[in-house]
């Protein structure tokens, strides 16, 4: 199974905004997969308007094309594929769509 790695910029940030909020956050990251390290690399991340609880997000669409659009214009060969959240108080689990 692939590692997931976040660079530090990436990780200061998430920290930030989890720090900060004391309800789920989501925010979404540039990310590559690097062969060499078998490996998800999460650059950067972005906050995204969105409306919070103790246990779940919802992000504004129009906050979320802005983010689209801003992520590609400074990173155009990643891609925006990260969604990232915070469990507040709750256990974490890793988890895949693609079932690989």
């Amino acid at each position: 199974m692939p590692r997931i790695i976040v660079t530090k910029l990436a990780y200061d940030k998430i920290y930030a905004w989890t720090d900060y909020c004391d309800y789920e956050v989501s925010c979404l990251g540039v990310t590559e997969f690097d062969k060499e390290r078998h490996a998800y690399v999460i650059h950067d991340a972005f906050l995204v308007k969105q409306t919070v609880s103790g246990a779940s997000t919802i992000m504004d669409a129009e906050d979320q094309a802005r983010v689209e659009y801003e992520a590609g214009r400074q990173y155009p060969n990643l891609h925006l594929t990260a969604w990232i959240h915070s469990h507040v108080n709750m256990s974490v689990l890793y988890l895949t769509s693609t079932g690989k």
